[in-house]
């Protein structure tokens, strides 16, 4: 079981992006030059499955603080992230299996996080 911020997701896939900041100046003399400033640290997505309104509300209330929190997996402590964006849709599910602690009918949303590396 994953967590954010002790907030339980029953995480789908995690990927991330490496983004080097490049400028590119094209002279009237011709070929490009690119110069290097450095790198952005890893943006990191986790697809979720979250289960009942109070883990949602949960959530929702974190990329206000702007404050970063700990990202917990199957392995452990992944890190201390941002939470850049939050994106949930609830999904057409009669009856919840996935969280015995939570009634059968509690709804049941399809959340992606996107977090920043702190």
């Amino acid at each position: 079981m994953w967590s954010y911020n002790g907030i339980r997701i029953i995480a789908t896939e995690k990927d991330g992006d490496d983004n080097q900041i490049i400028a590119s100046l094209n002279p009237l003399g011709g070929g490009t030059i690119n110069q290097v400033f450095g790198y952005e640290d890893e943006t990191v997505r986790i697809s979720c499955v979250v289960v009942g309104d109070v883990d949602l509300d949960a959530l929702r209330a974190l990329y206000k603080t702007g404050l970063a929190y700990t990202l917990s997996g199957s392995e452990g402590i992944e890190g201390t992230y941002l939470l850049q964006k939050l994106s949930h849709r609830r999904k057409p599910i009669w009856r919840q299996t996935l969280r015995n602690d939570l009634s059968p009918y509690s709804p049941v949303y399809m959340c992606e996080l996107e977090l920043l590396e702190e």
